[in-house]
């Protein structure tokens, strides 16, 4: 397990060396100033945001869902994590697109279609995360 640490954290450390350092010799300063409060922002909305809900919706899942088990309650976590994560990301484009834009070629997609057809199979892996995780814990204890 140590060496796995070690090899991990190197190899994590070594892109991101790579990346400062092609971000510093390709970008301009105005450019650099934009990533930074990006970065910065995407701290912002981590800790304010995504960090809280994801608290709270653990919660009400551990209080709702009190007849499935750990697993079962760990699938369904994973499910509405990842749905709220990918809204997060779609919805501004899809906010932009109503609004118009004089460049037809900016936001080409139907992109509310396309997330709810990615939300609906996101719900039906759940689903079928949740049955195989209640049904292998069953197994175990019986």
């Amino acid at each position: 397990m140590r060496v796995a640490r070690i090899t991990l954290s190197s190899l994590g450390i070594g892109l991101v060396a790579l990346g400062a350092w092609s971000a510093l010799t390709s970008l301009g300063a105005a450019q650099l100033v934009g990533l930074a409060v990006w970065l910065a922002a995407a701290v912002v909305v981590h800790d304010g945001v995504v960090g809280p809900a994801t608290a709270v919706t653990s919660g009400l899942v551990d209080r709702g869902g009190r007849r499935l088990r750990a697993g079962a309650r760990a699938v369904v976590r994973v499910g509405l994590t990842v749905a709220a994560l990918l809204c997060l990301v779609a919805v501004p484009a899809i906010v932009a697109q109503s609004l118009g834009n004089p460049n037809p070629t900016v936001l080409p997609g139907p992109y509310a279609a396309r997330l709810g057809w990615v939300l609906v199979l996101i719900a039906l892996a759940t689903v079928a995360g949740v049955v195989v995780a209640q049904r292998s814990s069953r197994e175990r204890t019986a």
